[in-house]
């Protein structure tokens, strides 16, 4: 399962494409935090390697639990 991300919310740029955030690998310590009120907060490059908008699934740079 991957989190789809609109690329207009990462950057504004035409076109119907997005790019993905794979979640199968978040801890399961993490996931038991958020489940009691946390958000996961996902930090991505949306960059692709030629500089356009990445269209593709994305590596997670960091993850962090914040409070509601």
């Amino acid at each position: 399962m991957c989190a789809w991300v609109r690329r207009r919310a990462i950057m504004p740029h035409p076109g119907p494409a997005g790019l993905r955030v794979d979640i199968h690998d978040i801890d399961p310590a993490l996931l038991a935090c958020a489940a009691r009120g946390g958000i996961i907060v996902t930090t991505i490059c949306g960059t692709a390697r030629d500089g356009s908008p990445a269209c593709a699934t994305v590596p997670t740079l960091r993850r962090e639990l914040v409070e509601r």
